[in-house]
C-alpha cells in the first residue's frame, strides 16, 4: 500500500503552528521557571529582612533603654540617694522619692519607648514609674527579686526576662520586654541595687509594620523553645515548638554568618515550608520567620496568570491566521508552479499567467518574481556597462597622465643652464622649487623634523630673494630633535602664513624665529615673527574656528586661519584633542604660534616615510 503523504496545505499549517507556538511555549517555560525563582528568592529575602529589622530593632530600643541603668553613674545626686537608708518614710526619703521621680519622668519622654521602671536600693527603698496600683508593685518587686539572681551570673550584669502583657492606661494587653540589670559603684565596684526596665515590645513590632504578615508566619521564643511572643496569624493547629525543633535538625549551624541566621526548607507533617531562623545577639531569643508554599504557589500563580491567558490568544489566533494562510499560500503556489514549468529557467524569462484574475496572493508572487527578472537583466546590463566605462576612464587617465620626474628634471635643468650662465638668483630659485616640488609628491606622510625644516629653509631663500635686506631667519632647535617624526607640512604653511600675512605687510624689517624644546613627553615648536599680528576680533574667529572643528564659509580678510585650523586639525588627528596649535598675537607687534605634538610616538593613522 502506497504511503500517502501530507499535503502541502497540512504541511504549511503544521509547519506554521510549530514555529510559532514553539518559541512561545519556550519563552513561557523560560519565563515561568524565572518567575518561581524570583518569587522563590522574594520571599527568602522578605523573611531574612524582616528578621534581620527585628534584631536590629530589638537591639537598638534595648541599648537605649539600657540607658536607664546609668543614671547613678551621670547623677552623682541619684548614687547619693541610692546609698542612703531609711528606716521609716521620712520626709527626706520623700523628697529624694520626688528627685528621682522627676529624673525617671525626664528620661522617659525622651525615650518613649519605656513603659515602666522600677529601682530597688540595696537598702530595700524602692522607687517606680507607671505601677498602676501596690499589687502590681509588689508583683513587680517579686520578679525582680526572682531575676536578679540569673543577672548576677550574667558577664554584664544583666538578664533580659520573658516578654509580659502589661495593663497600659491608655492601652491593654501590650507585650513588655523586662530588662533587670544590677546597679554598681564604678568606683569601689559595690552593688547599690538594681532596675527593672520594661521596654514596649510593640514598639519593636511597629517599626516593622507586623500588620502586614498576611502570607507568612513569625514567631519568637527564648532558650528551650519558650514561645515568648507569636502572629495570631499562625494556625492553631501548628506545634511551633515541635516545628522549631525539625528546622534546627536541618540547619547546620557551622556554616553560614551568625548573624544572619540560616534558611532552611522544611516538610512537616506533609506541608512543604520556606523557613528562615535567626539569634538575636543581645536577647539570645530565636526569630522565626515561615511561610508554606502554598503561599509562595498563590503568588506564583498571580503572576502568572495573565501571561496564560495572553497564551491562549496568541494560541488563538495562531490557528485561525495558520488555516487562512495555508489555504491561499498552497493555492497560490500549485499555480505559480504549473506556470513557471512551462518556462526555460535557463533563460531569465517573465511568466505569466492570464487564467489568475483576483488572486493578491498569486499576483505578488508573480510579480516579485517578473521583478527579479527584470532586476537581474538590468543589473547585468549595468555591470557589463561599468566595466566598459571602467577601461576606458583607465585608458583616459593613462593618456592625460603626467610624469612628475619629467617637470621635476625639467627645473633641474633650468637650474643648471642658469648656474652656466652665472645667473645665482635663477639658479637658487629652480634648485628651491624643485626640492620643494620633489618633497611634495613624494610617497609617504611622515617625515623627519630635519626634512620639514630643509623645506622651510627653501621656503626662506626664495622670499629673501623677492625681499633682499628686509626678512632674517633664524633656526634654533637642538639636534636630538632632527630624528623626530612629524606629519608632512606642520611647519611650511606656518612660516609661509607668517611671511605673507605677518612681515610682507609691515614696513620694518622682518625677523622670523623657529625654536624647540621639551617639556616631559611632549615637543614644543615655536615659529614667532615681527609682522603687523593679528586683530583681537580675527584671532577670536581663528580660535572659535580650530576648536570647533568644523568647515564654514569665511571670507578673505580671515582666510590665513585655514591654514592654521588645516595643520591644527590634521595634528588632533593623528595625536588626539590634546594636542595642535596655540596662537598668541598682538596687533602691529607679531604673532607666535606653538605647535605641541608628543615626543616620538608615531601618528596613529600615518602611513611610514618613504
Amino acid at each position: 500500500m502506497k504511503k500517502r503523504l501530507l499535503s502541502l496545505r497540512s504541511q504549511i499549517l503544521i509547519t506554521y503552528i510549530f514555529i510559532i507556538l514553539l518559541p512561545f511555549m519556550i519563552l513561557l517555560i523560560i519565563y515561568a521557571n524565572n518567575t518561581m525563582k524570583s518569587v522563590r528568592e522574594n520571599y527568602n529575602i522578605f523573611l531574612s529582612q524582616f528578621n534581620m529589622q527585628l534584631s536590629h530593632n530589638i537591639d537598638s530600643i534595648l541599648a537605649d533603654a539600657d540607658r536607664m541603668g546609668y543614671l547613678h553613674i551621670v547623677d552623682p545626686a541619684i548614687k547619693k540617694i541610692f546609698a542612703k537608708k531609711y528606716t521609716t518614710y521620712s520626709k527626706e526619703y520623700l523628697a529624694d522619692n520626688t528627685t528621682i521621680a522627676s529624673v525617671i519622668t525626664h528620661a522617659v519622654k525622651l525615650n518613649p519607648d519605656i513603659v515602666r521602671v522600677l529601682y530597688i536600693t540595696k537598702h530595700g527603698n524602692v522607687y517606680d514609674f507607671n505601677y498602676n496600683n501596690y499589687s502590681e508593685l509588689q508583683k513587680g518587686i517579686a520578679n525582680v527579686s526572682a531575676w536578679l539572681e540569673i543577672a548576677s551570673r550574667m558577664p554584664n550584669k544583666r538578664y533580659i526576662a520573658p516578654i509580659e502583657v502589661f495593663e497600659y492606661p491608655v492601652k491593654k494587653g501590650n507585650y513588655m520586654i523586662p530588662v533587670v540589670k544590677i546597679l554598681v559603684d564604678t568606683l569601689n565596684n559595690e552593688d547599690l541595687g538594681s532596675v527593672c526596665i520594661g521596654v514596649n515590645f510593640e514598639a519593636v513590632l511597629n517599626a516593622i509594620d507586623i500588620n502586614n504578615l498576611t502570607q507568612t508566619g513569625f514567631f519568637v521564643c527564648e532558650q528551650g523553645n519558650n514561645i515568648i511572643y507569636q502572629t495570631g496569624k499562625i494556625p492553631s493547629n501548628l506545634d511551633l515548638n515541635a516545628f522549631l525543633t525539625e528546622a534546627e535538625k536541618k540547619i547546620d549551624f557551622t556554616s553560614g554568618p551568625y548573624g544572619n541566621g540560616h534558611y532552611v526548607d522544611l516538610n512537616y507533617k506533609n506541608m512543604e515550608y520556606k523557613l528562615h531562623w535567626m539569634q538575636n545577639k543581645t536577647t539570645n531569643w530565636k526569630i522565626v520567620h515561615f511561610v508554606d508554599n502554598h503561599s509562595i504557589a498563590s503568588k506564583y500563580g498571580q503572576n502568572m496568570s495573565p501571561y496564560y491567558f495572553i497564551l491562549i490568544i496568541i494560541i488563538s489566533i495562531a490557528l485561525i491566521l495558520g488555516v487562512l494562510l495555508s489555504r491561499v499560500i498552497s493555492d497560490s503556489i500549485h499555480k505559480l508552479c504549473k506556470a513557471i514549468d512551462k518556462t526555460d529557467t535557463d533563460h531569465l524569462e517573465t511568466v505569466s499567467i492570464p487564467s489568475i484574475h483576483s488572486n493578491s496572493q498569486a499576483r505578488l508572487l508573480i510579480t516579485t518574481y517578473n521583478n527579479m527578472v527584470k532586476r537581474l537583466r538590468q543589473s547585468i546590463q549595468k555591470e557589463y556597462i561599468y566595466k566598459i566605462n571602467e577601461k576606458k576612464m583607465q585608458l583616459r587617465m593613462l593618456e592625460a597622465q603626467i610624469n612628475p620626474h619629467f617637470l621635476y628634471n625639467t627645473l633641474n635643468l633650468i637650474g643648471s643652464i642658469a648656474n652656466l650662465n652665472g645667473i645665482k638668483t635663477i639658479q637658487t630659485l629652480t634648485y628651491c622649487i624643485a626640492d620643494i616640488f620633489r618633497y611634495s609628491i613624494k610617497s609617504g606622510s611622515i617625515v623627519t623634523v630635519e626634512n620639514e625644516l630643509e623645506q622651510v629653509r627653501n621656503y626662506i631663500k626664495i622670499q629673501q630673494i623677492r625681499f633682499p635686506h628686509r626678512l632674517d631667519f633664524h633656526i634654533r632647535i637642538q639636534d636630538e630633535f632632527l630624528p623626530v617624526l612629524i606629519p608632512k607640512f606642520i611647519f611650511q604653511p606656518l612660516v609661509e602664513n607668517a611671511v605673507h600675512h605677518g612681515i610682507e605687510l609691515s614696513n620694518h624689517p622682518g625677523l622670523l624665529e623657529i625654536t624647540g624644546y621639551r617639556e616631559n613627553n611632549t615637543l614644543h615648536f615655536i615659529i614667532k615673527d615681527n609682522g603687523v599680528g593679528i586683530s583681537a576680533e580675527k584671532l577670536d574667529k581663528l580660535r572659535t574656528l580650530m576648536n570647533e572643528g568644523i568647515d564654514i564659509a569665511i571670507d578673505d580678510r580671515v582666510r590665513p586661519s585655514m591654514g592654521l585650523a588645516n595643520v591644527h586639525h590634521r595634528i588632533q588627528n593623528f595625536y588626539g584633542n590634546t594636542f595642535g596649535l596655540e596662537i598668541e598675537s598682538d596687533l602691529h607687534c607679531g604673532t607666535t604660534v606653538h605647535i605641541l605634538i608628543p615626543y616620538n610616538k608615531m601618528p596613529d593613522t600615518m602611513i611610514q616615510p618613504s
